[in-house]
């Protein structure tokens, strides 16, 4: 007489809980429609994890090879099914069955459980070391639905919002600023910084949630440097235009302070302004060599008196006391920038005679009020300008401060407030060194503006060290 074969479950294995061997395995299935779906002998148990498969095989193996309740027989990989015994007496047949990005399904069927006692129990125990909690609305069992705690609890990542609010502020301060590339890259630091940890926490795995906001300011911040970059160009036009030299034919003046100087080879410029006690001219089309060539001309005629030179500027006087500056700028059409002043003295003395011929008490000021400081106009912008300098190095000061401390201290997300700081001052900075016209600068102040620069150059130099 032939022994009929033992039906078996999902996962090839009896539902008696004898174990086949040689039995051939099959691949992980899709769950059939309900009403195509096995039974087995005894109580079945049915519950959807927000896990994959190999997460729950994982879990579910080394819960049944470590508790004390529960005695492996069997699992086999590939079907994702688990025999099992309790010290009890009950059997059990476990299957997992792949749902997509639903997640997995998990089939336990159980012989000789009564009243399902240790199923629930064995439910009760992968539930603790998984760390799920039944999905809102459901009271688990059979085609309950379960979601990872991290999943059901996730909250809003504060940084991330954070993050999107100092972007926008950078953005902001970005596109009304004048700041070059470099800045608006050391700018961006610390934002880029907050948008990285956001992305970083609000990961798939991460602890909490808002990653699209994460991504926001990523975006913000990258717009806001591309359009800070674009408005300092169109800026950058804007004066380069309103500056230029009008490139036209002039004629040198045959006056006392057009002879102190040699005619330049270059017959095109325009002249900027020209009186008895000054005169200034920006010439066109001048190369690197004409341009030394014309201040050992301007040597030659005497403008030896307490000169100093650069690659790109002369500054001297005669022993007359005429001050001669000359500026050259490749960039701007090779032009060379020339002016010249008269002494003090020659001024006075070409005053209008209406001027020069007030009462006596008022030309000669009493001792009292020779001590009294000057508020004149020139001393004024002297003083607007020399401020303004010092501003521009002092926040330069602070931000190599900045940088020092920043990069000693590894890069600490507490800097932020000293950064926001930095950058209302710098915005302040820049607004009173672009009211200053560098076409009026006397020769002193051109001089102190170059030393400034160079000692801002050397402190920018020994942090990108």
């Amino acid at each position: 007489m032939t022994t009929p074969n033992t039906p078996t479950p999902y996962g090839g294995q009896p539902a008696d809980g004898n174990v086949n061997e040689n039995q051939p395995t099959m691949p992980m299935p899709v769950a059939p429609p309900q009403d195509e779906q096995p039974q087995a002998d005894g109580n079945t148990t049915e519950r959807r994890y927000a896990l994959a498969p190999q997460q729950l095989f994982r879990a579910i193996h080394d819960q049944l090879t470590t508790g004390a309740t529960f005695t492996l027989d069997h699992e086999n990989v590939q079907s994702g099914t688990f025999a099992f015994h309790s010290f009890d007496g009950a059997r059990f047949t476990l299957s997992l069955i792949a749902e997509g990005a639903a997640g997995t399904a998990v089939r336990l069927s159980a012989v000789n459980d009564t009243s399902g006692r240790r199923s629930t129990e064995f439910f009760d125990s992968l539930d603790k070391r998984i760390g799920v909690v039944p999905a809102p609305g459901t009271k688990g069992g059979k085609g309950a639905a379960y979601a990872t705690i991290a999943q059901q609890r996730k909250k809003t990542s504060k940084l991330a919002v954070f993050a999107v609010i100092v972007a926008v502020i950078y953005a902001f301060l970005a596109i009304i600023g004048d700041g070059g590339l470099s800045i608006l890259i050391f700018l961006a630091l610390i934002p880029a910084l907050l948008a990285g940890f956001s992305l970083y926490i609000t990961r798939r795995e991460g602890s909490r949630q808002g990653r699209p906001l994460a991504w926001a300011a990523v975006i913000i911040i990258v717009g806001g440097l591309v359009a800070g970059e674009v408005t300092g160009i169109v800026k950058d036009k804007q004066h380069e235009i309103e500056t230029a030299a009008q490139c036209v034919a002039y004629t040198w003046p045959d006056s006392e302070l057009g002879a102190l100087l040699p005619e330049p080879e270059s017959t095109t410029g325009e002249i900027g302004h020209e009186s008895e006690t000054s005169f200034s001219i920006d010439v066109c089309d001048v190369s690197v060599e004409q341009f030394n060539d014309y201040i050992d001309a301007v040597k030659d005629k005497g403008f030896t008196v307490d000169y100093s030179k650069s690659s790109d500027s002369f500054h001297a006087d005669n022993d007359a006391g005429y001050s001669v500056s000359i500026y050259y700028a490749l960039s701007d059409e090779n032009v060379m920038s020339i002016s010249i002043d008269a002494p003090d003295d020659e001024a006075d003395a070409a005053k209008p005679e209406s001027e020069s011929s007030d009462d006596a008490t008022t030309k000669a000021p009493t001792t009292e009020s020779q001590n009294q400081p000057s508020d004149s106009p020139t001393d004024a912008t002297a003083d607007d300008f020399k401020a303004a300098m010092d501003s521009y190095e002092a926040f330069f000061d602070k931000y190599v401060e900045f940088m020092t401390t920043y990069q000693n201290d590894g890069q600490p997300v507490s800097m932020l407030a000293d950064y926001l700081d930095m950058m209302q001052q710098y915005t302040d900075t820049m607004a009173k060194l672009d009211a200053i016209d560098e076409n009026t600068l006397t020769p002193e102040q051109s001089q102190y503006y170059l030393e400034v620069m160079g000692r801002i150059n050397q402190k920018l130099a020994s942090v990108a060290q």
